[in-house]
């Protein structure tokens, strides 16, 4: 499942320098317990064997570097005798092996082996050299000019957030050579591209609806005390979707967006029936008394059907382009349960604060306008006199 994988690039120049950086990396991305395997590019590599000549003593048995390279050489693989050009084919290379081509290369064996030197005798190879079994990597990957290698690991828990949280723990104070650096990925980069594009979907969508509230209500303050049935739908999709053990993501994101204005609208419909009848000659308190005595059914009941409608949404494992449908649906049916349970509650609390706010702004710019002297025709007459010039 690629929403469970995760992995960390570690770049450099000098590849062994970064094969053993990675193995560092690994053993410590290990010790994040919901991590199913961890491995690197090392790991996947194919197995390659490696022999290591003592230079000191290939001298002191007088053997040729060369002619015990190619004696391996031959040993493991065989040896090119020449090409043979069947009519109308390409070349061929004609190989010699050295046993049965299906046979896997005996290691004992090829310690044991012997090599002429260049005196004629046969020197076993383990007098000389050393042999090691090592993954090496099948092809190496550069990035800006830079050899990367990745750490890959398989988590048992969707929520990549919290997973990359863990490897920046466990990765604290890990340290790196002068020129060497590590980084999360191209999947961290594309979730933070995407967290950004919803902030900003977020920042828009509350400023149209802002934009519009203040046309409704041909007010700049009142619109904020509707806007705080907003983040209290946010926190009842943060609830909902902790005790659903449920991701947040993509899916999640855009219904956190639709939220914005969706919730807003039983405010809208409680704070503009209370505007109407205060403009009908009732009192603040007793307009939103009597706002949310009307208007308390419909919000219940259009909440509920909403909700309950998006109930088979919210357990059913339908999938659009093979994203769950399902954090979609558990994100707008607690964002709309919250929005309106605290509409009908602070709504009225904060529109009476808003409203005093603007009462309040009303009459200091009011006594602000009074305090200027207005000028009529006679004060510019005797001003006019009194400023002349004298002959």
């Amino acid at each position: 499942n690629d929403n469970s994988r995760i992995a960390i690039s570690l770049y450099g120049e000098d590849t062994q320098v970064l094969a053993d950086l990675a193995e560092e990396a690994a053993e410590r991305i290990k010790t994040i317990p919901h991590l199913i395997s961890v491995d690197t590019q090392m790991d996947r590599g194919t197995p390659e064997m490696q022999v290591h000549f003592d230079r000191n003593k290939t001298q002191q048995y007088s053997l040729s570097p060369e002619t015990a390279a190619q004696s391996v050489s031959y040993s493991l693989r065989g040896v090119i005798l020449g090409r043979v050009a069947p009519e109308g084919e390409r070349e061929l290379d004609i190989w010699m092996l050295p046993g049965d081509e299906t046979e896997e290369p005996d290691i004992n064996a090829l310690m044991t082996a012997g090599i002429y030197n260049n005196e004629g005798q046969q020197v076993p190879l383990e007098s000389v050299a050393s042999i090691r079994v090592k993954n090496e990597l099948n092809r190496i990957h550069r990035k800006n000019r830079q050899t990367t290698i990745t750490v890959e690991a398989i988590s048992s828990k969707k929520d990549a957030q919290k997973t990359y949280l863990a490897i920046d723990q466990a990765m604290a104070g890990f340290e790196m050579p002068q020129g060497y650096r590590w980084d999360k990925g191209l999947r961290f980069q594309r979730l933070e591209e995407s967290d950004k594009s919803r902030r900003f979907a977020i920042i828009l969508a509350v400023t149209f609806v802002v934009l519009l509230m203040g046309i409704l209500f041909e007010s700049v303050i009142l619109p904020l005390g509707v806007l705080v049935s907003v983040p209290f739908a946010i926190w009842g999709v943060q609830w909902t979707l902790y005790l659903t053990k449920t991701p947040f993501d993509v899916m999640a994101a855009i219904g956190s967006v639709i939220l914005i204005g969706v919730v807003v609208n039983n405010a809208i419909v409680l704070v503009d029936q209370a505007n109407r009848l205060q403009h009908d000659g009732l009192t603040r308190y007793d307009a939103l008394l009597k706002a949310g005595e009307h208007r308390f059914r419909p919000i219940l009941l259009t909440t509920l059907t909403t909700a309950f409608g998006l109930l088979p949404m919210a357990l059913g494992r339908s999938e659009m382009a093979g994203v769950a449908t399902a954090p979609l649906g558990k994100t707008m049916m607690g964002g709309l349960l919250a929005s309106a349970f605290f509409t009908l509650v602070l709504v009225p609390l904060t529109y009476t604060i808003f409203d005093d706010i603007r009462m309040w702004i009303r009459k200091s710019f009011s006594r602000f306008i009074a305090s200027k002297p207005v000028e009529t025709p006679e004060t510019a007459t005797a001003s006019s006199a009194f400023n002349a010039p004298r002959s």
